[in-house]
């Protein structure tokens, strides 16, 4: 719905006009359009609630209708092009291709609280809710614990990432998995190679290619090792093939 806006540091617009400008007019586009869909839905809600609560429906009325009317104003004067017809006629009850959490089970450790995705030129930031506050994280790191992610917000992460890097989505359901973003396949192992390695002495589950089996193991980077989680010992170089995150049960840190 929105428009992207790049962000920019405060010392970089004052050293570049011209950058602030188009930041700007960036940011007017967004929210004229974000006053449209705000209009659109008043459209088509607000005989529902003037049914439920005519005061209050008399009170905010009048706020979406002028606040659209001068958004369209400024629109105009900007040379902001908004698509109204399409915007007028979205279809605010189409049901949601957001799948609902799960009825029983342990309730995923993470939530996906939205994020920079889409909004900047530089390093994307993940913000997540866990047990105990906010984290922030790196786009990469959430692919890899995305089984971690309660729903809906782990489909709402994969649809934004898809859409981000132009990867195909058949209805409704993302057919790009982790594996064409982060390097993993559809279970969520990762090939080991060079800048695909977990944080080191991080537990995970590495694959013996040679037992041809899951194993619990941790990667040492000063020593370039994979070493067993079980007794120690170092594995000989190539015979770990793949790994991925281990998937605690929620309070259990690994």
């Amino acid at each position: 719905m929105s428009a992207l806006v790049c962000a920019a540091a405060p010392e970089q617009l004052q050293s570049d006009p011209v950058r602030e400008l188009e930041i700007m007019h960036g940011e007017l586009a967004s929210l004229c359009t974000h006053v449209e869909y705000l209009c659109s839905w008043w459209n088509h809600y607000g005989d529902r609630i003037r049914d439920m609560d005519r005061l209050a429906a008399r009170r905010i009325h009048d706020h979406f209708i002028d606040g659209v009317s001068f958004s369209r104003s400024v629109a105009r004067v900007a040379g902001v092009e908004i698509d109204r017809e399409a915007i007028g006629s979205y279809n605010w009850e189409r049901p949601s291709i957001l799948p609902p959490a799960p009825e029983v089970g342990p309730e995923p450790p993470f939530r996906y609280c939205g994020g920079n995705l889409g909004l900047t030129d530089g390093p994307v930031s993940i913000n997540v809710a866990v047990p105990g506050g906010r984290a922030e994280v790196s786009l990469e790191w959430a692919l890899r614990n995305i089984g971690r992610f309660a729903e809906p917000g782990r489909t709402r992460l994969l649809l934004e990432v898809a859409h981000e890097f132009d990867v195909e989505i058949e209805t409704g359901v993302v057919t790009a998995t982790v594996a064409e973003v982060s390097g993993a396949d559809r279970h969520g192992w990762i090939k080991v190679a060079a800048g695909a390695l977990p944080d080191t002495d991080r537990d995970v589950q590495a694959w013996d290619g040679v037992d041809e089996m899951s194993i619990p193991a941790f990667y040492a980077a000063d020593e370039n090792r994979w070493f067993s989680k079980c007794d120690g010992e170092q594995f000989d170089k190539g015979r770990i093939t793949h790994w991925r995150e281990v998937q605690a049960p929620e309070g259990v840190s690994v």
